[in-house]
């Protein structure tokens, strides 16, 4: 969701702090870097985050959460994570 509307776009790498957005339509103008965006992902929620970086077709934020507060959203990232790829988190 960003100021102008929502926007459909599709995760294409994602971590336990951030995540790199496709979007389904391109934009005149990219979001500008400290802009705040907040996502709805599938099987984990709405998340609020905050762009990094502009791609191709797309960008790159941070997840902006607490994680004293934030921990059932958390666990939800890491269970989804861990689905993906297993070996995500471990050493």
């Amino acid at each position: 969701m960003l100021e102008t509307g929502e926007i459909v776009g599709a995760v294409v790498n994602m971590s336990v702090t951030g995540a790199a957005i496709h979007l389904d339509i391109e934009l005149e103008v990219n979001p500008e870097i400290g802009s705040i965006i907040e996502l709805q992902i599938e099987r984990i929620g709405k998340i609020n985050t905050r762009v990094v970086r502009s791609l191709i077709g797309g960008v790159a934020v941070e997840f902006l959460f607490n994680p004293a507060h934030d921990r059932a959203l958390i666990a939800k990232l890491w269970k989804v994570l861990n689905e993906y790829a297993p070996s995500a988190g471990r050493v």
